[in-house]
C-alpha cells in the first residue's frame, strides 16, 4: 500500500508548487521587472571596457649571425610562440611604464548611487588630470592618497600620514624632502575627490600585464596578436602603440648586441689565427724539406679535408654561441641546440684523430702538418666572411619583427553587455522569489 501511494504523494506535492507559485505569479513578476531594473542599472554605473589590438609577423631569417644555426633547429617552422613571452617581460613593460609614467594611479572617489544620479542626470562631465610627477618614499609606494580639487588651478593632496600639500596648476609641490606632486593638466569639477596612488615598478608591471594579451595566432603561424582592454580608449591606444615599439626596438637591440659580441669574439681570434696559420705553413715547408716532400695519401687527404671542415664548423658555431650568451640562458632551446651541435662536431673531430693516429709515424706527421695548415686557413677565412657579415647586421638591422596593423582601439565597448545584465538580474529574482514563495 506504501509503494503505491508514493506516486501519488509525488504528484499532490508538485500540484501543490505550481499553486503555490501560480498564486504568487504577480509577486514573482515584480521581482523578476525589479532584477531586471537592477541590472539594467548597473549596466549603467559599470565602466565601459574597450579593447585595443595589434598585429605583428615575426619573419625568418632575418639576422645573417643566425643563418648557420638554422639546421640546428627542428623541421618545424619557427612561429611566434617565444615571442610571446618576451613582448610581457619587464624589460618591455617595464619601459612602457616609464615612458607613459604609468607609475601613478588616478580613480575617482564616489558611490554607485552618486554615479548612477549624476548618469541619470546627465552631468557626468569628463574628468582629466595629468599628473606629471609623484614622488613619495619607498614605504608610501601603493599606498592610497586623496587628491581634492578646490578649483581648476588648486588643489591638495592628502598624504598616507593625514599631512596635506596644497597646489597649483603647473607648480611642483613639496612636502619634506620626500614627497613632491606637479600636475600639469586639471579638468574636474570643485568639491571632487581622487584617489590617488604611487606604484612601485613591479606593481605597475603587474597591471600593464594583466590587461595585457599576448598570443601566436595557431600554432607554428609567425603572426602574432597583442590586444590592450581598459576605460579609456585612447589610453589603452597609446599603452599598446608603446608597447609594441619598445618590443620592436628591444628586438632590433637584441640582433645588434649579438653582433657585437660575435665580433669581439672575432676580434680576438683573428690574429692569433692568422700567427698560428704562418707558423703551421713553415712547419710543414720545413718538414718537406727535411722528408723529401712527401705528400699525404688519399684518404689521409680526405680525413684532413673533413677534419678542416669540422674545425671550420667549430669555429663558427663558436663565435655564434659568443653573440647568443648574453641574449639567451644556457637551457634557452636555442642556446642548447648550438651546444649538442657543437658536442657532435667535437665527438667527429676526435674520430678522426684516432683514425690518423693509427697511421705511421711519417704519414702522421704530414697529415697533422697538412691539417694545420688547412685548418687555420678554412678558419681564418670563415671568420673573415663571418665579421664582413656581422658588420652589415650591425649597421642594417631592423629586427625580424614587422608590424601588421597598428595598435587600434575598437570604437564600441566589449563590456559591459547590458542585455546580458538585465537578463541575468531577472533571472537571479525571479529564482529567488520563487525560492522565498516555496520556502515559505
Amino acid at each position: 500500500m506504501g509503494n503505491k501511494s508514493h506516486p501519488v504523494e509525488q504528484e499532490f506535492d508538485l500540484q501543490q508548487l505550481i499553486g503555490v507559485l501560480r498564486h504568487r505569479k504577480y509577486q514573482i513578476g515584480m521581482a523578476v521587472l525589479t532584477g531586471a531594473v537592477i541590472g539594467g542599472l548597473y549596466s549603467l554605473v559599470t565602466p565601459k571596457i574597450y579593447r585595443a589590438d595589434a598585429l605583428l609577423e615575426v619573419k625568418n631569417g632575418q639576422n645573417q649571425i643566425l643563418t648557420d644555426l638554422s639546421s640546428l633547429m627542428s623541421a618545424q617552422p619557427s612561429s611566434a610562440d617565444s615571442e610571446v613571452d618576451l613582448v610581457k617581460s619587464r624589460a618591455v613593460i617595464g619601459q612602457t611604464v616609464d615612458n607613459l609614467h604609468l607609475d601613478i594611479g588616478i580613480q575617482p572617489k564616489g558611490s554607485i548611487i552618486n554615479k548612477l544620479a549624476a548618469k541619470l542626470q546627465g552631468s557626468n562631465t569628463p574628468e582629466t588630470i595629468d599628473i606629471q610627477s609623484l614622488v613619495v618614499p619607498t614605504e608610501w609606494e601603493n599606498a592610497p592618497m586623496t587628491l581634492s580639487i578646490i578649483s581648476d588651478k588648486a588643489y591638495k593632496l592628502t598624504l598616507p600620514d593625514g599631512k596635506v600639500i596644497d597646489g597649483r596648476i603647473g607648480e611642483t609641490s613639496k612636502s619634506g624632502n620626500d614627497v613632491q606632486v606637479a600636475i600639469s593638466k586639471l579638468i574636474a569639477p570643485a568639491g571632487s575627490e581622487f584617489t590617488v596612488t604611487k606604484y612601485s615598478k613591479l606593481s605597475a608591471i603587474d597591471n600593464i600585464s594583466n590587461s595585457l594579451a599576448v598570443a601566436s595566432k595557431g600554432r607554428g603561424s609567425p603572426l602574432m596578436e597583442l590586444s590592450y582592454t581598459g576605460d579609456d580608449r585612447s589610453k589603452i591606444q597609446r599603452i599598446l602603440g608603446e608597447v609594441v615599439n619598445n618590443y620592436l626596438n628591444l628586438n632590433k637591440n637584441r640582433d645588434i648586441q649579438m653582433a657585437s659580441n660575435g665580433l669581439t669574439f672575432i676580434s680576438n681570434e683573428l690574429p692569433r689565427l692568422k700567427q698560428a696559420l704562418q707558423d703551421a705553413e713553415d712547419k710543414l715547408n720545413a718538414y718537406r724539406v727535411r722528408s723529401s716532400s712527401i705528400d699525404v695519401p688519399t684518404e689521409a687527404r680526405m680525413a684532413v679535408q673533413n677534419l678542416s671542415n669540422i674545425e671550420t664548423q667549430i669555429t663558427s658555431l663558436k663565435s655564434d654561441e659568443a653573440g647568443m650568451a648574453s641574449i639567451y640562458t644556457k637551457d634557452h632551446p636555442d642556446y642548447v641546440a648550438l651546444r649538442d651541435r657543437l658536442s657532435v662536431l667535437e665527438k667527429s673531430r676526435d674520430d678522426i684523430n684516432r683514425q690518423i693516429a693509427a697511421l705511421p709515424t711519417t704519414e702522421q706527421e704530414v697529415i697533422r702538418l697538412t691539417r694545420d695548415v688547412e685548418t687555420n686557413q678554412a678558419t681564418y677565412v670563415q671568420l673573415l666572411n663571418k665579421q664582413q657579415e656581422m658588420n652589415i647586421v650591425k649597421a642594417s638591422s631592423q629586427g625580424n619583427v614587422r608590424v601588421i596593423d597598428n595598435a587600434v582601439s575598437a570604437e564600441k565597448p566589449f563590456k559591459p553587455q547590458k542585455f546580458a545584465l538585465i537578463l541575468l538580474g531577472a533571472l537571479a529574482a525571479g529564482l529567488l522569489a520563487c525560492a522565498w514563495y516555496v520556502i515559505r
